[in-house]
């Protein structure tokens, strides 16, 4: 039978880690070990996780990535699993994914994607599980076996990142050849990580969410707006740094993709010199009609606003 280590990461999250630890105990099939990373603490974390089953190792502060790298280095597990300490498991979520293990051997790792909990009144905020049409066409025509969806994923996630961190589960033998996450990267780490291994392996996909994501407003992270803004910098940062290490066709089609994106937001909001700027460098990498689209609208927003009207009126008149 695999061994499950469970690491998590943690850092003032003194009002929150009892709730995550308490979903790892609840686990119809309970982990070997849980080890909390507590990455330079302030509030009363130590005091908090000292009286939780669980093995307490404390480091000065250094972020996100070096904390999951510490996890990584004394976890005796066949697989790693991954739970944030502000988020929660649902108590189906490790037999889930070992399941999914036993009936795909080949897959280097499991996840499901991002569901929210979020208890305020934003109506940017979703309630429904995350699937971007990304997720949605690769699902498409694939066999479902006990909720599990297997294949390489790394078309997918270089397009789209539509991973929850705290749904990971991984191979420690996989880790081992991805090596550490990247301690340069702040707020994009986890993305970069799961891109290099879905190149070394495929993965199994869950169709259900098997984690909670919790939306805080005054979080590290800010307020809403900036963190989707976030997201699209995210993705380019990363695919960039990917494209630099791994060129390739498929990557450079991802890069413009990701810029397309970005620079539609950035149209979207009003900022059309930073959407032309973003337009411009997708069409230059991989051509596409949302970047000619976007950098059209950008150039001539009053020109492109005409003719929308005029396409609107003849489509009205013929219907």
């Amino acid at each position: 039978m695999l061994k499950v280590s469970v690491v998590v990461p943690t850092f003032n999250c003194a009002g929150f880690i009892g709730t995550a630890i308490d979903s790892v105990l609840r686990q119809t099939r309970p982990p070997d070990e849980i080890l909390i990373v507590d990455d330079g603490s302030v509030d009363n974390t130590r005091e908090v996780v000292e009286a939780l089953p669980a093995k307490y190792l404390y480091q000065e502060n250094a972020g996100p990535s070096s904390a999951r790298n510490t996890g990584l280095r004394h976890a005796n597990g066949d697989l790693v699993a991954f739970l944030d300490a502000d988020d929660f498991w649902l108590p189906h979520k490790l037999a889930t994914q070992l399941k999914a293990f036993e009936n795909f051997p080949d897959a280097g790792f499991s996840f499901s994607t991002v569901w929210h909990l979020y208890a305020g009144t934003n109506p940017k905020i979703s309630r429904d599980p995350y699937y971007p049409p990304q997720l949605a066409a690769w699902l498409r025509g694939k066999t479902v076996r006990d909720g599990g969806v297997y294949g390489s994923v790394y078309d997918l996630l270089l397009r789209k990142n539509c991973v929850a961190t705290s749904s990971m589960v991984l191979r420690r033998q996989l880790a081992e050849r991805v090596g550490d996450f990247d301690i340069r990267l702040r707020g994009c780490e986890d993305y970069d990580y799961w891109i290099r291994m879905a190149r070394l392996a495929p993965a199994v996909f869950i169709e259900r969410p098997v984690s909670r994501y919790r939306i805080v407003d005054d979080g590290l992270s800010g307020a809403w707006e900036a963190r989707y803004e976030r997201f699209f910098e995210t993705a380019v940062q990363v695919v960039s740094a990917h494209l630099r290490e791994y060129p390739s066709l498929t990557v450079r089609r991802a890069m413009g993709a990701s810029l397309a994106d970005y620079a539609f937001y950035c149209l979207a909001v009003g900022r059309t010199t930073d959407a032309r700027r973003l337009s411009g460098r997708s069409l230059s990498m991989y051509p596409t009609t949302k970047a000619l689209k976007t950098f059209c609208e950008a150039m001539l927003p009053r020109t492109c606003s005409l003719l929308s009207q005029i396409v609107h009126q003849r489509r009205s008149y013929f219907h």
